[in-house]
């Protein structure tokens, strides 16, 4: 199963992946048995891949979009409305602004 969601913002691309960072050490943080840092990595200044079970995720943003592009095992396909609303949720925390 795959998704993809692309939005516009209005934050710097310094600050979005200051704020990318900062969720990384929130979910850390939250849910340490699961080593959330270590099955992700930059692969540029504005692009991260990530997999965990199964699943494997590519991010990236330039100055006025952010998209994710996630390829779920068949298994998540139950959850699909949840983990579109999740992500839809991420997106307002990384690029709101003040």
């Amino acid at each position: 199963m795959k998704l993809e969601f692309r939005r516009g913002h209005s934050t710097t691309v310094e600050a979005l992946r200051a704020r990318i960072d900062a969720q990384v050490v929130v979910y850390a943080a939250r849910y340490p048995h699961l080593d959330v840092a270590s099955h992700y990595r930059w692969t540029s200044s504005t692009s991260a891949e990530g997999s965990y079970r199964g699943a494997d995720g590519r991010l990236s943003f330039d100055a006025s979009h952010i998209a994710v592009a996630l390829e779920l095992p068949f298994f998540a396909r139950p959850f699909r409305s949840k983990i579109e609303t999740f992500l839809e949720r991420e997106f307002e925390t990384i690029t709101a602004t003040a």
